[in-house]
């Protein structure tokens, strides 16, 4: 029987432990666990321990019964008494697997969770390791009651062996402690030299690249969510709550700490009243903002597509589209994995303290800056729901789509007095607040109006409704008019501000002293602590351009920022055009009248060297088929990195600016503009990228003849003896050999222009002429590699006789005859480098069984004597 109550009791502090850690995470309310714990005492002194089963109401029955030894019915524990050795063993398994994932959740939560609720998780863990021998052993059940219950006994005294038993637990558990801290004080010290300072730590997540192109179809985006929705209300809550998002990113910045000073890392405490509504209906799993992050987004970081999106939005919503922010707008924001606690530095809504702690000691601006920022209430409203505030900053929802001066008139110009007086969502309101419920917040008021020592005030008391009462709404608030800063007052800045916002006389629509000074405090507030920010990438359309650099740059943009259903149909178009564009270059190749290009050509044709394949299998066929719709993948990647590189047109900075270490490497060394092309980015480039393609390929070939593995991937292309097809020929290769052969061409494209630290080369300038000639002789040099036709480059050297031979076709031939040489694809510099470069002999000749037509290659019929 003491078997049984010591596993029942042990079983019922567990969940009610992890219940307390539930409520105490999901509701931030660390009362919550106390409260939970004075229940399991209540249920402790009321059980009838000598009793064989009884039942006590329990309001976690319906979420956690049926776990831990516990059956939940009806919303009641039932207390087991014939636990059997097999279910108790598999319990065991069970506990443990379900400590492991809530230890987890717990260390991974941005919620704060009170330390005697992880205390006791990691209490129950320890026991549930051990719960096999509770049949033996009760001391994890008295060790539990001590830790939960601050040492109180039990209603039953303990005999001896369980008083030593539980001196020895205590032991263990003391010096479990010890090295608990010792590790915690290794976490801290290894947090802070990483300079998160045991706290936040900062993701990987970084945007690769961030174009004037992605910047514009962001905005455009956001149009055409907004557009969808159709209720006014809900559409100003969506535009505002975009620009609140990027602004709870930012405002939990401290210069003062030099560790994890936070700012905009694209993350924000969800748990954290301060936040409330941005995790119910801005960021949301089912959120519009963040589904459209998700499909077409994430290659950024959350914090660089916040403002981004808040910028759209401001643009958007801003008298004429005047303000627009995107010349200023600079990117490399890396996101926080987690960022705990950042909302307690978020300003509350009580009043100037609050602002002045935030905006000014905390983030380093000034009172304008503040005042200015506190101008995006102009958009959205508040919910009661979420923050306990109800209505809108301006006069209806309409105007909260608007993103203008009328804040600032509505704060100067109405009579505003306290709602929820002396509650904690106190607030003001104005009007008869009945349909249309207008609203501002203490840290709004006290821009202009001292409130910190007079709440209880109406600040127009000279205003009335046609029936004459008074809109201060009662006789007591009519008496006493909020009193106005002087001009010696600290917060007279904020005074000055918000009057310069207002524009002048009444009834203005001068919005650019508003505009003006929130563009510059909004610079501000972004790029808090961050140093390395950098410029959007591409083509600006402020920079002129000619029309065909224009042209060019527009449609390159389309392709390779485009949405992925769009993006798939202009794969398959440029598949098409590539295999169409191959099978011309293969006729070409093969029909091309060598022996009349002067210097290069040669009137005879390489002498057949062995057995022509004359017809394709179906495995021939279908390697070939798909090498060819892979070349359009290929075309894409390839000119989509030096689209991802390229330099601002028309300007001399490069497209990633100064910014060192981001992804996008290349450092603004693709030219697209035309207006930039030139021989030096041109031409120069081409032999550069030929050598670095030969050698990667004369490693990779010289591999594929490795005897273990030959036999699977590249014997294949040596069963033709004697290639004549062409471009044909030569992508009948297996389909891995093709993929890594071509995609090669990307990797000297990118050590060319992004540069190779290893050897001091720093990268070049090349232009998209170059990257497709490049590519362009590549596929008509790998062609006459499979033809009979005899060409023959070479560099002209007065001791060289002929010259340095640089390409020839008939080393390709020596290599299909004798496979253990010319590993090289254009040229065969490598291979004298590396030794395996063999010339070609006229005499070294394969007799096949039946005569060869000597310019194909292909059987005649006739049998060879």
């Amino acid at each position: 029987m003491k078997r049984r109550r010591a596993e029942t009791m042990n079983k019922i502090t567990q969940m009610l432990v992890i219940a307390s850690v539930i409520v105490s995470t999901t509701c931030g309310d660390e009362v919550g666990e106390y409260t939970l714990l004075n229940e399991f005492e209540k249920y402790h002194n009321s059980v009838d321990t000598t009793a064989g089963v009884d039942s006590k109401p329990c309001p976690f029955a319906t979420s956690f019964g049926g776990g831990s030894g516990l059956r939940g019915h009806n919303g009641r524990i039932d207390v087991l008494g014939d636990i059997d050795g097999k279910w108790l063993d598999k319990k065991a398994e069970e506990e443990e697997a379900a400590f492991s994932r809530w230890e987890h959740i717990i260390s991974s939560s941005n919620t704060k969770v009170p330390l005697p609720a992880v205390e006791g998780i990691a209490a129950i863990k320890g026991q549930s390791t051990a719960t096999k021998s509770l049949r033996e052993n009760d001391e994890g059940v008295q060790l539990t009651h001590q830790r939960i219950l601050q040492n109180k006994r039990s209603p039953r005294g303990r005999n001896k062996t369980t008083g030593k038993r539980n001196k020895r637990g205590q032991k263990r558990q003391k010096k479990n402690g010890k090295r608990n801290k010792r590790n915690q004080k290794k976490t801290s010290k290894r947090g802070k030299k990483q300079g998160t300072g045991g706290r936040t730590q900062l993701a990987k997540t970084r945007s690769r690249c961030f174009t004037n192109t992605t910047y514009d179809e962001i905005d455009d985006d956001i149009a055409k969510l907004s557009s969808f929705i159709r209720n006014d209300v809900v559409r100003s809550h969506f535009l505002g709550g975009i620009v609140r998002l990027a602004a709870h990113d930012f405002m939990d910045f401290d210069r003062r700490d030099k560790s994890n000073p936070m700012g905009s890392d694209g993350c924000f405490d969800p748990m954290n009243p301060s936040n409330s509504g941005l995790p119910e209906s801005v960021w949301c799993t089912d959120c519009l903002l963040r589904k459209l992050y998700e499909a077409k987004y994430r290659s950024l970081s959350r914090a660089d597509f916040w403002i981004a999106s808040a910028n759209a939005v401001i643009r958007q919503t801003s008298r004429n589209n005047a303000l627009d922010m995107k010349e200023m707008f600079t990117w490399g924001r890396k996101d926080a994995a987690s960022c705990r606690g950042s909302a307690d530095r978020l300003p509350d809504a009580t009043g100037c303290k609050e602002v002045e702690t935030a905006f000014l000691t905390r983030m380093g601006l000034e009172w304008r800056d503040a005042a200015a920022l506190l101008g995006a209430h102009s958009l959205g409203r508040g919910n009661a729901t979420f923050s306990g505030h109800e209505g809108t900053w301006v006069d209806n929802a309409n105007d909260a789509q608007v993103f203008d001066k009328q804040y600032y008139e509505e704060l100067i110009n109405n009579s505003w007095r306290p709602r929820n007086r002396g509650l904690e969502n106190q607030d003001w309101t104005t009007g008869n607040n009945l349909a249309n419920q207008r609203m501002m917040l203490n840290t709004d008021i006290c821009l202009v109006y001292n409130i910190d020592n007079n709440p209880n005030c109406c600040t127009r008391t000279d205003q009335f409704f046609p029936n004459g009462q008074s809109k201060c709404m009662s006789n007591d608030l009519a008496r006493n008019k909020c009193q106005l800063y002087g001009q010696r007052d600290s917060r007279w800045a904020a005074t000055e501000a918000v009057v310069e916002f207002v524009g002048g006389a009444r009834a203005n629509r001068n919005n650019e002293p508003f505009y003006t000074a929130f563009a510059e405090a909004w610079r501000k507030a972004t790029t808090n602590g961050w140093s390395d920010l950098a410029p959007l990438t591409g083509s600006s359309s402020t920079i002129p351009a000619s029309k065909d650099a224009a042209l060019l740059d527009h449609y390159a943009a389309h392709f390779f920022t485009s949405s992925p259903p769009q993006l798939l149909q202009d794969l398959l178009l440029l598949t098409l055009i590539v295999v169409l564009a191959l099978e011309l270059l293969s006729n070409l190749v093969y029909y091309i009248p060598t022996s009349h290009i002067p210097l290069i050509g040669n009137a005879s044709s390489i002498p057949v060297r062995g057995k022509h394949l004359d017809n394709f299998t179906l495995k021939d066929w279908a390697f070939v088929s798909i090498n060819k719709c892979m070349t359009g993948l290929f075309v894409y990647v390839y000119f989509g990195y030096l689209w991802s590189v390229r330099k601002d047109s028309g300007s001399g900075h490069h497209g990633r600016g100064s910014l060192e270490g981001h992804s996008c490497c290349g450092g603004g060394k693709g030219i697209w503009s035309m207006d930039d092309v030139s021989l030096t980015n041109t031409i120069l480039p081409i032999p550069l990228l030929f050598l670095t393609y030969d050698f990667f390929y004369t490693l990779l070939h010289w591999f594929l003849h490795i005897k273990s593995i030959y036999a699977y991937i590249h014997k294949h292309h040596h069963h033709q003896k004697a290639p004549s097809r062409a471009n044909i020929d030569a992508v009948n290769v297996h389909p891995l050999e093709f993929f890594l052969g071509e995609f090669n061409h990307v990797l000297a494209l990118h050590l060319v222009v992004g540069g190779m630290p290893l050897v001091g080369w720093k990268g070049m300038d090349v232009s998209w002429l170059g990257a497709v000639l490049f590519i362009g002789l590549g596929g008509v040099l790998a062609g006459l590699n499979h033809t009979r036709h005899d060409i023959k480059v070479a560099i002209p050297s007065m001791e060289m006789g002929s010259g340095y031979t640089v390409f020839d076709s008939k080393h390709h031939d020596v290599h299909h005859r004798i496979p253990q040489s010319n590993y090289g694809q254009y040229m065969v510099v490598w291979d004298r480098i590396f030794g395996t470069f063999r010339e070609y002999d006229p005499s070294d000749r394969v007799n096949p069984a039946y005569q060869l037509d000597p310019s194909t290659g292909k059987t005649m019929g006739v049998k060879t004597e």
